[in-house]
């Protein structure tokens, strides 16, 4: 299995997808039935609060706080626009 790379799994993309998936069967499928007055639902559950979602949100936070980081003032004159 590979690494996660940025607090992702490496399966969240598959997950991503999967649950899109679900949710346009529902949608057709509730288009199919809604003449026969059938109602069609889904239950697309989000994260669970677990120690280990724990840990993901804070190397996320960790990532993010270590982007958000000043540039350099090399870096911030090589991108500088106008004057």
């Amino acid at each position: 299995m590979l690494p996660p790379r940025h607090g992702r799994s490496p399966r969240a993309g598959a997950v991503g997808a999967t649950k899109g998936a679900v949710y346009a069967l529902t949608l057709a499928m509730a288009a199919d039935h809604l003449a026969d007055g059938i109602r069609v639902n889904c239950v697309s559950p989000g994260t669970v609060d677990t120690p280990w979602v724990g840990r993901l949100l804070e190397n996320a936070e960790d990532h993010r706080r270590r982007q958000r980081r000043a540039p350099s003032p090399a870096t911030a004159r090589a991108t500088r626009l106008g004057r």
